[in-house]
């Protein structure tokens, strides 16, 4: 049996082309999104070759598979009324892989469909090859890649107004074309708008004419010579017309007319014509504009092009932008910006120029400055001769008048500098803030504390004194703005009595009162209960009598500050009858007020104890290293049997200065 190797062969051949090609950047018109076809939804599209190039990666928000733009065409089409879109592809060659995605891209830049798998509308990626695209045969709107996936989608609805792209993307290793045809969907993606003069301005003397139209028209249906150009009354001849932006595009809506000869200044009429390629202007859909479409201009001699405006400026801004009554050659704008001089308040250097162009002209003109204006007042821009030896020169080639200039209004930057003044009564710090720059601001927004806000200059509010004091400012002067905050904690300005104390105290302990009040403290006073005065010194001490037993007594300290205001403090402290620790021998957990728990008693003094309850068997039932928490008798809730319990006391004493260990036992009796 004999065995071919030429399908095998030319696989392999396929791949390899693919691979060689896959990455490649697409320059042929058509094959990026920025350049996309124009189409309409009365012709058929047909593409006899494909390029092969592109690579760049496809989201999709269905699709799983890695999918890209391989050997790309993009296509642009805008819907004139609200319903569903069919078309077919049909590959020339029908074993070809075609495959296409539509986004979109209304109000949005078409290079970004990259990035934004949410725009996509409708898509078919099937392995299979063959005609593809949409009709009410097809089940889903996204079919995502493999073979044994269907070639035809369901249509996808397109909205009245607004733009879609298409892609299609030719899988096959094969520059194998196809065509592409619309039918069968509600929606209509055909303008049917007649052509329209919007507007005509004669320049440089009526040697060019410059036209506006209503819509977009085939930059291929532009006659070069200017025949499709009729000029009345004929004091000069057309020599040749060019659509503006078609050296990187399909259509245009601008066409640039050139006339022979400088017209004597009066009124022109330009109308439309049949041109010497056999049509007038087309559309996307290939309507001729109407014969009968005329507009009128009047000419005027050639005059220097000077300074129209200059944008109104923002906050401290770094650039200006001056607008030109006529378009000026690029060429002819020096780069450093030596074509301008600025002057005024505190006017940085012009450091560079640079204008946006249109077929090398340009309305526009940007100067960088070497700084931010941030001093407000009148600033002038003026012309003089660049670097490059002239003034700007219009398409006429006149150059602008040296010394010519126009104003431009700057304004001060603005500085949110919270500053405050306080004053104080015993009770509150009455605050009153401000803003210590001006700059010519005329607006405050204070935010406050407690959500509201204020509009006025300045701000007063109170607080306690011992809070935290929070304002913010935004000021601005209509242009620029400002925002500040300030927070202040200043604790409080007066005296405030602060002492520590033992909770208890032994009989004939001594105990020394700490003294921690804060604020200007002019005078201190400490009393013992309500009658007995302990002086004025800033650390008293105490010394208990052994007659002084079983009592609570009330110490308060009273601070005067320098601003005659007094604040005091009152603690208690408990002298019991002994401090000495036992643990009871017997308890009753009866409730009766009497012996009802167990715990080391008079532990006051106690440090690092820790005392355990065991019963009969050597089970710990009761736990604690605070001495006033005493056990009731009780295991989880449940009351235990009476008995002998046997305890273990620890305990660190401090007067001793050595380790204690108690061993015993309790009866509860029930």
């Amino acid at each position: 049996m004999r065995i071919s190797f030429l399908p095998i062969v030319l696989v392999f051949f396929a791949l390899l082309v693919q691979a060689l090609v896959h990455g490649q950047t697409c320059t042929t018109q058509g094959q990026n999104p920025s350049t996309a076809f124009p189409v309409c939804g009365t012709s058929v599209f047909k593409q006899a070759t494909v390029p092969l190039c592109g690579g760049r990666r496809v989201l999709n928000p269905s699709c799983t598979a890695v999918l890209d733009d391989r050997n790309p065409f993009w296509y642009k089409f805008t819907c004139f009324s609200t319903g569903t879109l069919g078309f077919l592809i049909t590959p020339n060659n029908n074993n070809s892989d075609y495959d296409w995605q539509i986004w979109d891209i209304t109000n949005r830049n078409p290079d970004d469909v990259y990035n934004n798998a949410a725009w996509v509308i409708s898509c078919n990626w099937s392995g299979e090859s063959g005609p593809t695209g949409t009709s009410t045969g097809g089940t889903r709107p996204f079919v995502c890649d493999g073979f044994g996936q269907p070639l035809i989608s369901s249509m996808p609805v397109l909205t009245q107004g607004n733009t879609y792209l298409m892609l299609i993307s030719h899988f096959s290793a094969t520059q194998a074309g196809y065509q592409l045809a619309f039918g069968g969907g509600t929606a209509s993606i055909t303008d049917s708008t007649p052509g329209k003069f919007l507007s005509l301005k004669a320049g440089c003397g009526g040697t060019t004419l410059r036209v506006k139209l209503n819509k977009k028209i085939k930059c291929s249906s532009i006659a070069p010579n200017g025949s499709d150009f009729l000029l009345t009354p004929a004091n000069g001849i057309i020599t040749a017309a060019q659509g503006i932006g078609c050296g990187t595009g399909f259509d245009t809506d601008s066409v640039l007319i050139t006339v022979d000869r400088n017209l004597s200044p009066g009124p022109y009429n330009v109308q439309i014509n049949n041109g010497s390629d056999g049509n007038s202007l087309l559309d996307y859909c290939d309507n001729n504009m109407a014969l009968s479409e005329n507009i009128s201009v009047m000419v005027l001699p050639a005059l220097p092009t000077n300074l129209d405006s200059i944008k109104p400026v923002g906050c401290k801004p770094n650039t200006l932008e001056l607008t030109m009554k006529d378009p000026i050659q690029c060429g002819s704008i020096a780069a450093d910006g030596s074509d301008f001089v600025l002057t005024g308040p505190a006017a940085p250097a012009i450091i560079g120029a640079s204008g946006i162009c249109v077929n090398g002209l340009t309305n526009t003109i940007t100067l960088q400055l070497a700084g931010t204006i941030g001093v407000g007042g009148q600033y002038k821009v003026a012309i003089k001769n660049g670097s490059d030896g002239n003034t700007l020169l219009n398409e006429c080639a006149l150059q602008t008048v040296v010394g010519s200039f126009k104003n431009v209004v700057a304004y001060d930057s603005v500085k949110a500098n919270i500053a405050y003044t306080l004053s104080s009564d015993c009770i509150l710090n009455k605050f009153v803030f401000f803003n210590r720059s001006t700059f010519g601001v005329n607006s405050w927004l204070w935010q406050l504390p407690n959500g509201t806000n204020s509009r006025q200059q300045t701000y007063a509010q109170s607080y306690r004194n011992a809070d935290t004091v929070r304002a913010t400012l935004t000021v601005s002067n209509g242009v620029c703005t400002d925002k500040a905050s300030i927070q202040l904690n200043p604790g409080a300005p007066h005296g405030k009595a602060i002492f520590t104390l033992p909770n208890y105290a032994c009989p004939l302990d001594s105990v020394l009162l700490t003294d921690s009040s804060t604020g200007p403290i002019l005078t201190r006073a400490w009393r013992w209960g309500n009658a007995i005065n302990l002086g004025t010194a800033q650390r008293p001490r105490l010394q208990f009598a052994l007659t002084e037993i079983n009592t609570t007594y009330k110490i308060t300290l009273v601070v005067t500050d320098t601003f005659g205001c007094a604040d005091s403090l009152s603690r208690t402290i408990i002298v019991p009858g002994n401090c000495y620790i036992a643990v009871p021998t017997g308890f009753t957990p009866n409730g009766d007020g009497l012996n009802d728990y167990l715990y080391p008693i008079n532990a006051f003094k106690a440090q690092n104890l820790q005392f355990k309850i065991f019963n009969r068997y050597g089970k710990m039932v009761w736990e604690t290293t605070d001495w006033t928490r005493k056990w009731d008798g009780k295991i989880n809730g449940n009351p235990q049997g009476s008995g002998v319990y046997v305890w273990v006391l620890t305990y660190y004493d401090p007067e001793l200065k050595k380790d204690i260990f108690l061993k015993g036992t309790s009866t509860l009796i029930r």
